[in-house]
């Protein structure tokens, strides 16, 4: 249990769980896992998180599989890659009720896809690590929405501290850990840019809880990593189907969305992240590089 004084600390904290899907590495690209590779992030204030999300999650646990302790993964899920007491009907009915409290609570969803073809011939001198440019897009994006909440505060009127974010992830084994931290270590540091993205050290420390990325262990019961799996899987493939159809029936032939990734894209598009006018493309789902925008 959380205490009410924590509470209420966590309401000027938000907290950024992220997920991946993909392959980090360049090279041959036999098909859509090999070429693309996704960081998707959850974002979410504290006090609403252990308030309402937290709880809401558990009591659809519970209807699905009891008392029994149950992580959620997309893959396992979903994908029948994993051991599942739920028939066809009822992986459905669960996919509904999480997107259904999804929607319905306070939320933002925010992923960056990187297409390393395209990025490796027009890119070539940021070949080194990709995690550097997804890192550096991600928590500007973030420290942007935490900025605009700050601006809509100051029109009402209201005088409050500074808006921080807790950004976390899963371990994903020594080859990925690393190079994830150290990206986000040296954006903490020196600040970063690339293009029209940049984001100062001041900034950065400014609105970072930590100097160093949180990277939980597999076996942490950590709700919001589990919602950052669910969301990772059909994030990038609505970013695919949606910005780079091209490309994806180069390396995939011709495929078409799954039902869940389907549902997930009729029912979430208002929980992604957008602009000020309401555009998700490249804001709040961003495939680089865009053959229809800079970043």
């Amino acid at each position: 249990m959380i205490s009410e004084e924590q509470l209420k600390k966590y309401e000027r904290i938000y907290l950024l769980y992220l997920d991946e899907t993909g392959h980090s590495t360049f090279g041959v690209y036999q098909d859509a896992k090999s070429r693309f590779l996704t960081i998707a992030g959850y974002l979410v204030r504290g006090d609403h998180y252990f308030k309402v999300v937290r709880p809401k999650f558990e009591i659809i646990k519970k209807k699905y599989f009891g008392d029994r302790e149950y992580r959620f993964h997309f893959t396992e899920l979903f994908l029948a890659r994993g051991r599942t007491p739920l028939t066809e009907s009822g992986r459905q009915n669960l996919w509904l009720d999480i997107l259904e409290l999804l929607s319905e609570t306070d939320g933002q969803l925010v992923s960056i896809t990187i297409d390393k073809e395209r990025m490796a011939s027009s890119y070539s001198r940021y070949l080194v690590d990709p995690y550097n440019l997804i890192m550096l897009w991600l928590l500007e994006r973030t420290i942007y929405f935490l900025k605009k909440l700050e601006r809509l505060e100051r029109q009402s009127g209201e005088n409050k501290p500074d808006l921080r974010c807790r950004v976390m992830i899963e371990a994903r084994g020594s080859g990925y850990d690393p190079r994830t931290a150290k990206s986000y270590r040296k954006i903490y540091n020196e600040g970063s840019s690339f293009a029209n993205v940049k984001l100062t050290s001041l900034e950065a420390r400014k609105r970072l809880t930590s100097k160093e990325l949180i990277i939980y262990s597999k076996k942490d019961n950590r709700l919001g990593l589990e919602i950052a799996d669910l969301i990772c899987f059909p994030m990038h493939w609505n970013t695919l189907f949606e910005y780079s159809s091209q490309e994806l029936e180069a390396v995939s032939g011709n495929v078409s969305k799954t039902w869940m990734v389907d549902k997930f894209w009729r029912i979430m598009q208002g929980r992604i992240a957008s602009d000020d006018q309401g555009r998700i493309r490249g804001y709040g789902m961003k495939i680089f590089p865009d053959k229809d925008e800079l970043i």
